[in-house]
C-alpha cells in the first residue's frame, strides 16, 4: 500500500533463517528472484521519506512452489528381433511413468500409436521388406516430453522354408510292425525311408500326415528311419536317423496261481496270476458235469453267480494274446456252502481322516460277526485285504496324491455277503506350499504426487499392497499380479511407508515389514530404502 514515501527498503528471508536479504524498491511492488523451491518466506517493508524513514512493517508470508520435474526425451532407440512381420523396439529409460510410441512406414503420413509401461515394445502385423520409423515420448506425472528423433528399421522379405522334420519317435512296436511319428513341419507331404541298421538299401514310402504305420517287419531286428518334408516349392533334407527294435514274438503263457475267494452258496470270485495277456477265457462247471460254462475277463479276477449251493466246482483259465492263445490251465476246485440266512452286503461306505498316508474307512453296520475290507489304488488290479469287527477300519502306508477304492464284505455265522460296490477317496500331496512374505521392498520413479513400489516376487498368484503417510494410521490398499505397483495421488514433501502381502492358492502370507520413501525433492534423488 502506498505511504507517500520516496522509495522503499524490502527485506526477506526463509522463515527458518535468521539472515535477511535487503533490497531497495521504487514502487509498491518488488520481484524477488533466486528463491528456493518448496520454501516458506517472510518479508517486511520500510518507507524511505525525504527526511526520514519508517520502521519496518510486520511480516508478510509466502511459500514457493515445488521445482518441476523434467520430463526428458527418450534416447538410444533400437530395433531388435526383426522378422518379415514383427520387430521389438527399445529405448533408454527416462524414469517416466510410461511411454507413448508411434511408428509407420517411412512413406506413410499416418502414425500408429501405442503405449508402453516399460522401455521396450513388440509390434507385429508389419509389411515385409518395408522401411519403418518409430519415435518415443516420455509421459511423466504432470507433463510429457517432445517425441524423440526417429529410429529406422527394415522388415525382412518373405521366404518359404521347407523345414526338415524333427521330434522323430516310434510307438506301438510289435514283433512285425511299428508306428513312426514326427513333429509336423507344415509340409504338403512327407517321404519316409526305413531299413535294418545292418542294411544299405532303404525302403521308401510316403505319408500326408506326421505318422505312418509300417508292417511286415521281421522280429528281433533294429531299424532306423528318416523323414523328409515335401513342400509346394521343393523339399527339405532328410532328418537324422531314429532307431527302434522289433521284439521277439510273444509267448502266450498258460495262467497259474488259480484260487477262489468270497465263495457263497450261489457265487464266487475266481483269481489267477497275470501272464501279460490281452484278456483271459474262463470256464467252470460242477465237477460232476461234462459241460463247461464260459466267460472272459480283461483282468486277473472274475466274479461268477448263479451257482448251486453245496456243490463242488472246478474252473480253468486260458490266456488270449495279440498273436494267439495258450492252452487251458489245469483245474482249481472250490465248493459252495449250503444255502444259509442272508448275509447283507454293507452300504453307506465313506472315508474320513484322510492324510497323505492314511485314512479311516467307514460303513453302515449289517450286524455281521466281522467284515472283510479290501482296498487298492484305482489304477491297480491287486487288492490289499484286512478285517474289522466294527463298522470302521483305519489303514496306513498309503501313497500320497493317489486315488484309492475300497469295498466291504459282511462275515456272518453261516457265510458271507458279496463285496459292496467301490467307494473312492484321494490322499493329498505330502508337501505344503508356503506362501512367502515378500522382501526387497523399494520405491522408484518418485515424483511429488506418485511413485512405483517394487519388491522381490515370491511366486504368489497376486499381492496386496498397502501404503500411508508415516504420520497417518489409515492404510490405502491396492493389488497387483506382478512385483511392482504404481501409486498416485500422493502429497508432496511427505514421508510414506508401504507393506506387501503374498496371495497364494491356499492362503496368504503376513504383510512384510515397512519400506519408506519421501516425495520431497531433496529425498527423491535416492529412492531406494
Amino acid at each position: 500500500t502506498t505511504t507517500g514515501a520516496v522509495s522503499y527498503n524490502v527485506k526477506y528471508k526463509p522463515t527458518s533463517s535468521t539472515t535477511w536479504i535487503t533490497a531497495p524498491a521504487t514502487s509498491t511492488s518488488f520481484i524477488a528472484s533466486g528463491l528456493a523451491s518448496s520454501t516458506t518466506y517472510e518479508f517486511q517493508v520500510q518507507s524511505i521519506c525525504s527526511s526520514s524513514s519508517s520502521a519496518f512493517s510486520a511480516s508478510g508470508f509466502f511459500t514457493t512452489l515445488a521445482a518441476p520435474i523434467a520430463c526428458n526425451v527418450p534416447s538410444g532407440l533400437l530395433s531388435l528381433n526383426i522378422t518379415s512381420s514383427s520387430a521389438s523396439l527399445a529405448w533408454s529409460s527416462t524414469g517416466a511413468l510410461n511411454y507413448n510410441v508411434r511408428y509407420k512406414p517411412t512413406l506413410s503420413t499416418s502414425w500408429i500409436n501405442v503405449v508402453s509401461t516399460g522401455t521396450s515394445l513388440g509390434i507385429s502385423s508389419l509389411s515385409a521388406a518395408s522401411t519403418y520409423e518409430f519415435q518415443v515420448q516420455s509421459a511423466c506425472s504432470s507433463s510429457s516430453s517432445a517425441y524423440s528423433a526417429s529410429g529406422i528399421f527394415v522388415t525382412l522379405s518373405l521366404a518359404v522354408v521347407c523345414n526338415t522334420p524333427g521330434g522323430l519317435y516310434s510307438n506301438s512296436v510289435t514283433s512285425s510292425s511299428a508306428t513312426l511319428n514326427w513333429a509336423s513341419s507344415g509340409a504338403v507331404s512327407y517321404n519316409v525311408r526305413y531299413k535294418p541298421t545292418s542294411a544299405t538299401s532303404w525302403l521308401n514310402t510316403t505319408s500326408t500326415t506326421n505318422s505312418l504305420a509300417i508292417t511286415g517287419l521281421p522280429a528281433s531286428v533294429t531299424y532306423e528311419f528318416q523323414v523328409q518334408s515335401v513342400c509346394s516349392g521343393g523339399s527339405s533334407a532328410y532328418s537324422g536317423s531314429v532307431l527302434f527294435s522289433t521284439p521277439a514274438p510273444l509267448v502266450c503263457n498258460i495262467p497259474g496261481g488259480l484260487y477262489s475267494n468270497s465263495v457263497t452258496s450261489s457265487s464266487a470270485t475266481l483269481y489267477w496270476s497275470s501272464t501279460g495277456a490281452v484278456s483271459y477265457n474262463l470256464r467252470y462247471k460242477p465237477t460232476s458235469s461234462t459241460s463247461w460254462l464260459s466267460t472272459s475277463s480283461a483282468s486277473v479276477s472274475r466274479g461268477i453267480v448263479g451257482l448251486l449251493a453245496s456243490t463242488t466246482y472246478e474252473f480253468q483259465l486260458q490266456s488270449v494274446c495279440s498273436g494267439g492263445s495258450s492252452a487251458y490251465s489245469g483245474s482249481a476246485i472250490f465248493t459252495t456252502p449250503a444255502a444259509a440266512m442272508i448275509c447283507n452286503v454293507p452300504n453307506g461306505l465313506y472315508s474320513n481322516s484322510v492324510t497323505s498316508s492314511s485314512a479311516t474307512l467307514n460303513w453302515a453296520s449289517t450286524g455281521a460277526l466281522s467284515y472283510n475290507v479290501r482296498y487298492k489304488p484305482t489304477s491297480s488290479t491287486l487288492w490289499l485285504s484286512t478285517t474289522s469287527t466294527t463298522a470302521l477300519r483305519s489303514i496306513s502306508g498309503l501313497l500320497a496324491s493317489t486315488t484309492y477304492e475300497f469295498q466291504i464284505q459282511s462275515i456272518c455265522s453261516g457265510g458271507s455277503s458279496a463285496y459292496s460296490g467301490s467307494v473312492t477317496f484321494t490322499t493329498p500331496a505330502t508337501s505344503v506350499i508356503t506362501c512367502n512374505v515378500p522382501s526387497g521392498l523399494f520405491a522408484s520413479a518418485i515424483s511429488s504426487a506418485g511413485a512405483t513400489l517394487n519388491w522381490s516376487g515370491t511366486g504368489a498368484l497376486s499381492y496386496n499392497i498397502r501404503y500411508k503417510s508415516t504420520s497417518s494410521t489409515v492404510w490405502t490398499t491396492v493389488t497387483s499380479t506382478t512385483p511392482s505397483r504404481i501409486v498416485s495421488g500422493l502429497t508432496q514433501a511427505t514421508v510414506y511407508e508401504f507393506q506387501v502381502q503374498s496371495i497364494c492358492s491356499g492362503g496368504s502370507s503376513a504383510y512384510s515389514a515397512s519400506s519408506t520413501f519421501d516425495t520431497s525433492p531433496k529425498a527423491r534423488g535416492n529412492s531406494r530404502n
